[in-house]
């Protein structure tokens, strides 16, 4: 594939990114883990040093975080009582 085709597929493949966000995040709602775990990865990469937004096939770290933030914030209301997030942290932090 040469750079043109590939740099015309680099909307689609970020669309894509987001669209795996999405499902991941509600994956881990189901699943019964905390989302804002995902949200605290991300945090961790948008400190790692990365190629131009616009040289990437991902979208911005920032903005994949602002998407989820979103997402976590309108299934609020759908997730009962949900996890003690204290808890998890607790549970969570040797693993860091």
């Amino acid at each position: 594939m040469c750079i043109r085709d590939r740099a015309l597929r680099r909307p689609n493949s970020r669309s894509d990114e987001f669209q795996a966000d999405a499902r991941g995040v509600q994956t881990l709602g189901k699943a019964g883990y905390a989302q804002v775990a995902m949200i605290n990865f991300l945090e961790k990469l948008r400190s790692q040093r990365s190629v131009p937004t616009f040289l990437s096939t991902h979208p911005a770290t920032g903005d994949r975080i602002a998407r989820l933030e979103k997402i976590i914030d309108s299934q609020q209301a759908n997730r009962g009582q949900g996890l003690n997030e204290s808890y998890y942290q607790a549970q969570t932090q040797p693993l860091n």
